[in-house]
């Protein structure tokens, strides 16, 4: 088919024998892909779920990061883009869906945080579950700025952006992303810092903002609005 046209002219015209394409919703589609594709193979990556929040609320910011070719449009789509109830939703829906397909012989998950802390045990896994050596260049990778840290340049796997979230979100955010992803936080072993609920004031600013997030998101971008409402209401998010 076309995809896997595309896909092998990519690691062609790259030099390499394996061709990788990481847009994150692509797990919404894994299922169907895995079926068309028998040599493909999928690797979900789990972050904790604040950390997401945290990358989320400030991606507006890309320009003052580092990003300065971002057009003012982009930027204006971001800010609208986010809100802490939709972003947590959508959290708990691709790792739902991930989950789901985790007993699959081709699909692997790794938690983010595992591959900061043990970056070489961590890939030379994943490197032993493919079939390929595992080299030491695999890890010299380029660092770029986040959505909360200045780009800056320089190579390998950095761990400034644990915890980072801690100093990002407010309480309203931190008990609303707790509170809804509990179950999936648990099953991958994120300890909750926030036993209760939002307060009363900070459910009602989250509430208040809401129309506006979704209003935003829909001129901004109509497709991706729709994805949000359906994660928003437990159903996939394809």
């Amino acid at each position: 088919g076309v995809y896997g046209f595309a896909v092998a002219e990519l690691a062609r015209d790259a030099g390499k024998r394996i061709a990788c394409e990481q847009t994150p919703r692509n797990i919404f589609y894994a299922k169907q892909l895995l079926e068309e594709f028998p040599q493909l193979r999928v690797v979900h990556v789990i972050r904790d779920p604040r950390a997401v929040l945290a990358s989320q609320k400030n991606r507006w910011r890309v320009r003052k990061l580092g990003g300065s070719n971002v057009p003012m449009s982009e930027v204006i789509r971001l800010w609208f883009n986010y809100h802490p109830v939709t972003m947590t939703r959508l959290w708990i829906d691709a790792t739902r869906t991930a989950l789901e397909l985790s007993e699959h012989p081709r699909v692997h998950l790794i938690r983010f945080e595992d591959l900061l802390e043990e970056p070489v045990g961590t890939v030379r896994i994943l490197c032993d579950w493919y079939g390929i050596d595992f080299t030491e260049a695999m890890l010299d990778v380029p660092q770029w700025g986040s959505s909360n840290i200045k780009h800056e340049s320089g190579t390998g796997v950095s761990k400034k952006m644990a915890g980072k979230w801690r100093e990002v979100l407010s309480d309203g955010e931190l008990a609303i992303n707790e509170s809804l992803a509990q179950e999936y936080m648990k099953e991958f072993s994120y300890e909750r810092l926030s036993t209760s609920g939002p307060g009363p004031l900070a459910a009602l600013k989250m509430f208040l903002k809401y129309p506006v997030h979704l209003l935003g998101a829909a001129v901004t971008n109509p497709r991706r609005v729709w994805i949000q409402i359906k994660a928003v209401l437990g159903s996939r998010g394809g």
